[in-house]
């Protein structure tokens, strides 16, 4: 069964190089560009799992990861402006990123 990941970045272009990479390595791919359009599609057909970036109009990354949480929804930070989004069980990586870490941590957190 193919995993779905949920990218969500208010930045077009990081969104289509994650989709593209993931898509690469055999996972569903759907797409947010702000926290409310994400928390929408993953309250329609919950996700395996998000992939945030923190700062994001409407909703940002931290508030949309605490409501996603309760939902039993595992999610991965991303941010080139906040350091430490202090969220328990909740991974951050720092903007710019390393593809293959964000790689790793996402199927870590997929085989919970």
């Amino acid at each position: 069964m193919e995993r779905t990941i949920l990218i969500v970045d208010d930045d077009v272009h990081i969104v289509e190089l994650l989709a593209e990479l993931l898509e690469s390595e055999g996972f569903a791919v759907r797409k947010a560009y702000d926290g409310s359009a994400a928390l929408e599609e993953a309250e329609l057909t919950p996700p395996d799992l998000v992939l945030s970036d923190v700062a994001m109009p409407k909703l940002n990354g931290i508030a949309l990861a605490r409501r996603l949480r309760d939902r039993g929804i595992p999610v991965v930070l991303l941010s080139a402006a906040v350091t430490d989004p202090r969220l328990p069980d909740v991974p951050f990586v720092a903007k710019p990123f390393d593809l293959d870490q964000i790689l790793a941590i996402i199927t870590q957190h997929l085989r919970r």
